[in-house]
């Protein structure tokens, strides 16, 4: 088999895109988060690695996260392959005090003879991130990082805070650096709004400072020293999706594993725009509700026998109070809120359960029975052809194109959904449309008092909008037919 030279075209771009992946770490280059992507085999996280090695020799005392989405992933392709590899390459002696004491299993930190530590750790849930948050670091590098979610990277963040001197100049302070590694996933993840859109993942309309910002390809035709001569071959073989992203390190299109993205990019003409709150009739909320991480609601309307999706929200680390808040700002006639099955899970600290405070604070709130995820989608499939969404709410509709199932080594799980910045507002949208199901199935008939209580609080909300400057003749006149819509609802 012959073996592969690079062209003097290919060796130029090559050396530019390495020239520019060692200027992002320069102390005075603004990038401060670095994303190195590409294909696989391409010596991304070795040379990452090493970077992160001067860094703690040249500062002192300074510590560097490690991680990866799983610790096992974690120990078998770093600390028992490419650590040891590099040490004794290029650090003979850090590679002697790494065996001999400097790299701590128990703890899983390599102690540098000047003090700096290299943390290795998993952050694939909650748990092990929160473990993280009680120590500062000067540089967190997550490799793998499409396998990671956003939510847990904006935790890391907060701790990217400490100020450590270079060993020969006390007055020059280490740079803070975010380093990311991946096998480019597709053009909806997380890494690719932040590093080519420069917006927020969360809140597309949100724009991000590009200064701080940095990325460079890697692919394996860079690292053809270190390779079989027939690994590029064998990549070759790959289906065309796969050689997008492990052969030519380029982002796919759409997420592997999608749970709605076909059915959904059906009806391209329920997207629409200006889908407006109509007074006339009630707003439903459907939520999936986070504690230590993320809360969607979808809020939507029943008119003429299609379902009208008028506002999302998310945020994060939020508790009822704030989406109580929320909710109320809106100044919209709710009828029911739907919380899933573990709504009736007690939370948020007042020794009761999420639907009982609900409740409390005057929200008509029902829990919707445990369904297994596959016969939520199944119906979610079902109801998507009458849901029409307002165009503007596109970091909901993100959520629904990109839940995916889990898609590991190859293999789809479709009994598992991912958890990641997406799956939040893509499973509210499940109990939206579970919802939707529910009611269909259901007679509901307000009480008299449930009237006169929604007519009154209407009208006041009429009044303070300034729908009407006579309270009498708004009375007189009222269309007490609005609260009859509701009922036809059900």
């Amino acid at each position: 088999m012959a073996k592969i030279i690079l062209t003097p075209e290919q060796e130029a771009d090559k050396q530019k895109r390495v020239a520019w992946f060692n200027t992002m770490f320069e102390h005075d280059n603004p990038v401060r988060r670095a994303l190195i992507y590409g294909g696989s085999r391409s010596s991304k996280t070795f040379r990452t690695l090493r970077k992160i090695l001067k860094r703690a020799v040249y500062y002192p005392g300074s510590r560097h996260l490690v991680a990866r989405d799983t610790f096992t992933a974690l120990k078998k392709a770093i600390i028992l392959d490419t650590m040891p590899k590099l040490l004794r390459t290029y650090y003979p002696q850090l590679f002697h005090h790494w065996n001999n004491g400097g790299m701590n299993n128990s703890v899983n930190i390599f102690t540098l003879p000047n003090g700096s530590e290299i943390v290795f750790s998993a952050v694939g849930n909650e748990v092990e991130v929160e473990k993280l948050l009680g120590t500062e670091y000067s540089t967190i590098f997550l490799d793998e990082v499409s396998e990671i979610n956003y939510v847990s990277l904006q935790k890391l963040r907060t701790r990217l805070a400490q100020k450590i001197a270079r060993y020969d100049d006390p007055t020059k302070f280490i740079k803070l650096m975010e380093v990311l590694v991946e096998n480019p996933p597709h053009k909806g993840h997380w890494t690719y709004k932040e590093h080519f859109l420069y917006v927020s993942p969360l809140d597309p309309d949100k724009q991000l400072n590009r200064e701080i910002y940095g990325n460079v390809r890697l692919n394996p035709l860079d690292n053809l020293e270190y390779l079989p001569d027939d690994y590029i071959d064998s990549l070759k073989e790959l289906p065309a999706h796969e050689q997008t992203r492990f052969l030519y390190g380029e982002f796919g299109e759409e997420a592997r594993g999608a749970v709605l993205a076909t059915e959904f990019a059906k009806y391209p003409d329920n997207i629409k725009n200006n889908i407006d709150y109509d007074n006339r009739y009630p707003v439903y909320t459907a939520w999936d509700i986070g504690h230590t991480d993320a809360t969607a609601i979808w809020f939507y309307q029943w008119i003429d026998g299609r379902v009208k999706v008028i506002n999302y929200m998310e945020d994060t680390l939020k508790a009822l109070p704030y989406w109580v808040e929320q909710l109320q700002s809106k100044q919209y006639w709710y009828d029911l809120v739907f919380f899933p099955h573990d709504g009736a899970n007690t939370e948020w600290a007042y020794g009761n359960t999420r639907v009982a405070r609900m409740r409390e604070l005057g929200f008509n709130c029902i829990t919707l029975p445990r369904l297994l995820e596959q016969e939520q989608i199944d119906i979610a499939r079902s109801m998507i052809p009458i849901i029409d969404i307002d165009r503007h709410l596109q970091r909901g509709i993100d959520c629904i194109n990109n839940m995916r199932y889990d898609f590991k080594d190859g293999q789809l799980n479709t009994k598992n959904i991912v958890h990641d910045e997406f799956s939040h507002g893509g499973k509210a949208f499940l109990y939206l449309c579970q919802s939707i199901y529910k009611g269909r199935d259901e007679k509901r008939i307000f009480t008299e008092n449930e009237k006169r209580e929604k007519l009154q609080k209407s009208i006041a909300d009429d009044i303070r909008k300034g729908l009407a400057a006579n309270r009498a003749q708004l009375i007189d006149n009222y269309d007490y037919t609005r609260v009859e819509h509701a009922n036809s609802r059900f």
